[in-house]
């Protein structure tokens, strides 16, 4: 069985319209992932097209996506998935395809199990094992699991406790089986080719049930790829720093000068606002007192026809619509009967007994003048 040709243009309607088998395991990603891959993105917008196609590979490993009876090997692109074969343990030149699909193990691969295969499992371990945190949970695998740790592949990561509890570790344990995995990596190995990672869907970013010793180290490809985003973001970080500082500290320095006038005109209507809520306020206070007393003229000229011949007046007071007067009078008592019978006078009485003084009677008294319309 040969594998079957492909064009080396891929069309995206090729992309949108193939589906994966169901039983095809699909990660997914997280919030740290989706940020590393639009950062990866960005940079790539930045090469050439040239570059980019020579990096496509490196940049979209495959996957062998592992089922009950048989896998598919395909590549992932932004616009979806490219199928590139289907294969079968029990095909006699299984690894010989996938050695030609490979490239003789030039590719980067992936091999990805679905989530039905892996046991997940949250423990807590005393906070003295973080540092031999993989070593401890080796040791403790056949009590934490129904396994044995030669017959499983794991991986774990830390978790957050929901107290402040410094003393316990809590971290989260995937494992799967060994058997399941083995004769694929057993035909993998006898062609040549090392998996790059064993993870599975609905598991955390980067995931690797592949022990650290079986890992192989960057390919060309990646160290590729790693080296051209480098120099990428070094030439990126030059062409920022390299902008004219003076010309920055130009427009800031115009700005901060547009922004301070503005500032100041603000303010100073601010105050002025301020001033005339207060002059308009004092100007309904004098309106409103003015329209509530009567004028001095008029209280001195009802005061003047209202008092006898034979009374004087020493002092005449008028505040806030009350009236005061003292003097002389040759009836004292009869002012007050004078005063209210008056229409702009009430509430008259003596603020002090009256005293006869030189055949005259010296008095104190008051009155509340009404204003017009009481």
């Amino acid at each position: 069985m040969r594998p079957r040709s492909r064009p080396q243009k891929w069309k995206k309607s090729w992309l949108n319209n193939f589906k994966l088998p169901d039983w095809v395991p699909m990660r997914g990603s997280d919030s740290l992932g989706d940020i590393l891959l639009h950062w990866k993105e960005g940079l790539l917008c930045c090469l050439p097209d040239w570059l980019r196609k020579r990096l496509a590979p490196s940049l979209n490993p495959l996957i062998l996506a592992l089922g009950e009876q048989d896998a598919v090997l395909y590549r992932q692109f932004d616009e979806g998935p490219l199928e590139l074969e289907r294969v079968s343990l029990a095909t006699p030149n299984t690894g010989q395809l996938l050695n030609i699909l490979l490239k003789g193990g030039g590719e980067r691969l992936i091999i990805r199990i679905p989530d039905a295969w892996v046991l997940r499992k949250n423990s807590v371990f005393p906070a003295a094992a973080r540092d031999n945190l993989k070593q401890v949970i080796g040791f403790e695998m056949d009590r934490l699991t129904p396994f044995t740790v030669d017959q499983v592949f794991y991986d774990f990561r830390p978790r957050e406790s929901d107290t402040d509890d410094a003393a316990h570790l809590l971290f989260e344990l995937a494992v799967v089986p060994r058997a399941r995995i083995e004769p694929w990596l057993t035909l993998l190995k006898g062609k040549g080719i090392s998996p790059t990672a064993i993870d599975a869907s609905g598991l955390w970013s980067r995931v690797n049930f592949l022990p650290p010793d079986a890992r192989p180290g960057l390919g060309r490809g990646r160290i590729l790829v790693n080296g051209t985003l480098a120099v990428v973001s070094l030439l990126l970080l030059a062409a920022v720093l390299g902008t004219p500082l003076w010309q920055k500290k130009e427009i800031i320095d115009r700005l901060n000068g547009e922004v301070a006038q503005a500032r100041r005109e603000a303010n100073a209507a601010m105050d002025t606002q301020v001033q005339l809520e207060k002059s308009q306020e004092s100007l309904d206070y004098v309106m409103t007192r003015r329209r509530e007393a009567p004028p001095v003229l008029e209280a001195l000229k009802l005061v003047t026809e209202l008092l006898p011949d034979d009374t004087w007046l020493q002092q005449f007071d008028l505040h806030k619509g009350k009236l005061e007067l003292r003097g002389m009078s040759g009836q004292a008592t009869a002012l007050i009967q004078r005063l209210e019978d008056s229409p702009g006078c009430k509430n008259v009485g003596f603020r002090s007994p009256v005293v006869q003084a030189q055949g005259k009677e010296r008095f104190h008294l008051s009155a509340e003048l009404m204003a017009s319309g009481e």
